[in-house]
């Protein structure tokens, strides 16, 4: 996979390819904090962040490698379904990071070294 299979050219995704990644269509399941995340689960989250990069990157065109910043907003959470828990009377997902660059460094195995890492 490659960042220009997931980010388009007007700064849109391809949400039709991400549904096809298991890992992506579990945040639909992975509860959040409501106190931090008010719209519910991690997809949601993610659609949202998503959404302000698509209507804010046309003003960003001085930046270098733009569509490697809306891959990291579209997978800025993969790795929450596979260590949330409800503990101490909310939702937890501790070490999301660490599970999510696995995921990501996999899903962009291809892709040339320096935008994966």
């Amino acid at each position: 996979m490659k960042v220009n299979d997931i980010v388009n050219d007007d700064y849109t995704f391809n949400w039709e390819l991400l549904e096809k990644i298991p890992e992506f269509n579990a945040l639909k399941e992975c509860k959040q904090s409501e106190k931090w995340h008010p719209e519910g689960d991690a997809y949601e989250h993610t659609k949202l962040v998503c959404e302000a990069f698509t209507r804010n990157a046309p003003y960003r065109q001085i930046l270098e490698n733009l569509k490697i910043i809306g891959a990291a907003c579209v997978f800025h959470d993969i790795g929450k379904p596979l260590c949330t828990e409800f503990k101490k009377d909310d939702w937890h997902s501790y070490g999301h990071e660490i599970y999510g660059e696995k995921i990501v460094r996999d899903l962009f195995y291809d892709e040339d070294f320096n935008v994966r890492e």
